[in-house]
């Protein structure tokens, strides 16, 4: 081989190391996919084309429940178990236009519903129940009593409240 042939041969290799240097930084393959870390190409749809996957997919959302995560996963799949693309029955249920979408929707749903029940259960268990009671007398004549959990709890409560009517009457 000729000098020239090989110098071209030379520069075309050094062209195409830098090439795949600049993809490795951008995170893209040769034919311009995405790769992930290990320079695997991702595959559209891969990871939730499968009940496991959506499984997966909720687990990491926030659905902290196996159970519950394989409920939901199991609602997008048909009577057959196979996950179709699009108009799926995940989709209908829990709106979107991509299985992504309402897969996050139905662990969003799962997520905010248990954290708003965890929080009624929080506050039923600080509710007072003691025999320290505040009594509030109105200016219409009502009345409304308050469960307080000591005694000096309820004669501050009184003695601001009798405070607060004082200066609404002036």
């Amino acid at each position: 081989m000729s000098n020239r042939l090989q110098r071209k041969w030379k520069r075309l290799d050094l062209l195409e190391r830098q090439d795949a240097i600049e993809r490795r930084r951008k995170g893209i393959d040769k034919n311009g996919f995405s790769t992930d870390k290990n320079d695997s190409t991702f595959v559209a749809g891969g990871e939730l084309a499968t009940r496991t996957g959506i499984f997966n997919f909720l687990r990491s959302a926030g659905v902290d429940d196996e159970a519950k995560a394989r409920e939901i996963a199991s609602q997008f799949a048909d009577e057959r178990g196979d996950i179709r693309y699009v108009n799926n029955p995940g989709q209908r249920r829990h709106g979107g236009d991509a299985i992504s979408i309402a897969a996050l929707r139905a662990a969003e749903s799962y997520t905010f519903a248990k954290r708003s029940k965890s929080d009624v259960e929080r506050a039923s268990s600080n509710t007072v129940t003691s025999k320290h009671i505040a009594e509030f007398k109105f200016p219409d004549g009502s009345a409304e009593q308050f469960g307080m959990a000591s005694e000096e709890d309820a004669a501050r409560l009184a003695k601001r409240m009798s405070n607060l009517h004082r200066r609404i009457a002036r």
